[in-house]
């Protein structure tokens, strides 16, 4: 046992002094500055659906027409006709790596020889995925022309 003076010791050091309310470390000072903090993230991070309208030098509404007859394109429709080709091209390149599958793995191979006319279906069924995967390439080239040219689709 220790003799002595030993003034970093406390009688009360278990118990931890209160946090007053008026220290930044109390938790309604720490709530408030979340909330501040979170309002204000919010507030930076807002999206505005509806920009102000594009205005000339008199302060009139700027009209935008396209060559053709100014009828805007609906890019939901595009975006769901990318949609719908992306899941047929991957379809088409699933097949493609299932035809991939089978020739590479022996005991497949040897499996599939023995159904007639098993060759040449999987190869039409590679001339066809391959044939719908340029379909699809061209047909997205296409839908993205529309989408930043408008007024040259038809």
């Amino acid at each position: 046992m220790q003799t002595g003076n030993n003034s970093t010791v406390d009688a009360n050091a278990a118990v931890p002094p209160e946090i007053q309310s008026d220290d930044p470390r109390h938790l309604k000072n720490l709530t408030a500055k979340m909330n501040s903090i979170n309002a204000q993230t919010a507030s930076d991070t807002k999206y505005d659906p509806a920009p102000p309208p594009r205005v000339d030098a008199s302060g009139n509404p700027v009209r935008e027409y396209f060559a053709d007859s100014g009828a805007p394109i609906g890019l939901t429709e595009t975006r769901l006709s990318d949609e719908y080709l992306y899941a047929v091209g991957a379809a088409a390149a699933s097949v493609l790596v299932i035809i991939a599958v089978i020739l590479a793995d022996p005991a497949l191979f040897k499996n599939i020889a023995k159904i007639e006319y098993s060759f040449p279906l999987l190869g039409g069924a590679a001339v066809l995925a391959v044939m719908t995967l340029v379909i699809v390439r061209e047909a997205m080239k296409r839908n993205n022309y529309v989408r930043w040219h408008p007024n040259m689709r038809g």
